[in-house]
């Protein structure tokens, strides 16, 4: 065992009273980030003992933060996990990682293997296309009560749009940023009807690399530090990353799963959203004196320039659609029922995969959704069937 798994597991140990290490190993790709240096992180192989001898085997995660921005973003991971109970979880089609013990600086966490994806695999059509659609409609349709009584961020629609606003004032001050873009994103925060949204619970953060695969299905979804209440388009934002047809179709999908309470904007605003990482990058580098960044901050921008001139963007403004009447909606409504039923999609509350501990038909309150819910997961709650990593080690 390395000195630093050796110095996690200990940690661990601490952290978790009763844990019986019994081997580690570093995260490597794919379930580490490479560029991540925010934390130290290991996979334990452990056992916990609740009283009666050693208890069952479990793999999980070690993480200690590194720096006090890197404690902030653990301390809010720990919350949101600790505020997604089981009860809640019952109602999302993937897994989410158990919360065994944390302190200050570290975390220890239920290990979910499976492996990410890369857009070749997101073609329209595709099973896992729809799935992540799903996956995120999923979130946004959790109840806000958990939220409010967790005390989690909450963003109203002025508030996002005044963040996004003083994100591009930070940006123009830098002297640095593009009339061609200034203009445009400052269009899009002057477009009232674009910011015409029902806030809604929202993973805040995802990403592609947020999603972990098993055999061709959604198995997880990791990086629940922005876990809020806030403008739904934030988690769709990395959609734009995606080809055209593989964006629209990703699109559909979660319209079609969300129904009536999709704004006719949530595109617009993920792209918006998606355009401001731009600004947002180029603020870091100036701010951080990087020329290194700065440089290719420039480029990017510039980049996107000569995509805005050839009019191959997407639009950031709100697009003018056809209104309904109230038989109209419920037409499309049940021409995308019949679309789904034909394609054989499941519904946001369904999964084929093992899920532990997560599958309650009731409708009545699970024992876990209380406030007072403890910090520690049980050690029945942690998945003993995940088969071991080949990476995992004793020595």
């Amino acid at each position: 065992m390395a000195m630093l798994e050796h110095e996690l597991s200990a940690l661990a140990t601490t952290t978790v009273p009763g844990l019986l290490v019994r081997g580690a190993s570093p995260v490597r790709p794919p379930f580490g980030r490479a560029s991540d240096e925010s934390f130290d992180r290991a996979i334990i192989q452990a056992a916990i003992d609740v009283g009666n001898g050693p208890g069952k085997t479990a793999f999980l995660e070690v993480r200690r933060a590194r720096s006090k921005d890197a404690q902030r973003e653990l301390a809010a991971e720990v919350r949101a996990i600790r505020a997604l109970t089981q009860g809640v979880r019952s109602r999302l089609p993937f897994k989410v990682p158990q919360l065994v013990g944390a302190s200050q600086d570290v975390a220890v966490l239920e290990f979910v293997g499976g492996e990410p994806v890369s857009q070749a695999e997101l073609a329209p059509g595709s099973q896992l296309l729809t799935e992540f659609a799903e996956a995120i409609a999923a979130i946004h349709a959790l109840p806000r009560e958990f939220a409010v009584a967790a005390s989690l961020p909450e963003r109203s629609p002025a508030q996002a749009r005044e963040s996004a606003d003083e994100l591009i004032e930070r940006a123009k001050g830098t002297g640095r940023l593009p009339v061609v873009l200034e203009r445009r994103w400052s269009a899009a925060i002057e477009d009232a009807k674009l910011w015409q949204f029902q806030s809604s619970v929202t993973h805040g953060g995802v990403d592609l690399d947020s999603f972990q695969c098993f055999e061709g299905r959604l198995l997880a979804m990791l990086d629940w530090s922005d876990l809020r209440i806030g403008d739904p388009a934030r988690d769709l934002r990395w959609v734009s990353t995606l080809p055209e047809p593989s964006r629209q179709a990703f699109l559909d999908a979660y319209v079609a799963e969300r129904g009536a309470s999709v704004d006719r904007q949530i595109g617009q605003r993920a792209n918006l959203y998606y355009e401001l990482e731009l600004a947002r990058y180029l603020t870091h580098a100036v701010e951080s004196d990087d020329a290194a960044a700065i440089a290719d901050a420039e480029q990017l921008l510039d980049e996107h320039v000569r995509s805005v001139h050839r009019t191959e963007s997407r639009p950031v403004v709100h697009e003018t659609l056809p209104v309904y009447d109230i038989q109209e909606v419920r037409d499309l409504l049940r021409d995308a029922k019949d679309v789904r039923e034909q394609s054989g999609s499941r519904p946001a509350g369904h999964t084929d995969q093992v899920r532990t501990g997560l599958d309650h038909a009731s409708n009545e309150e699970h024992p876990d959704d209380a406030i007072d819910d403890l910090d520690h997961a049980d050690p029945d709650e942690l998945d003993d069937d995940t088969p071991p990593p080949s990476f995992l080690r004793e020595d």
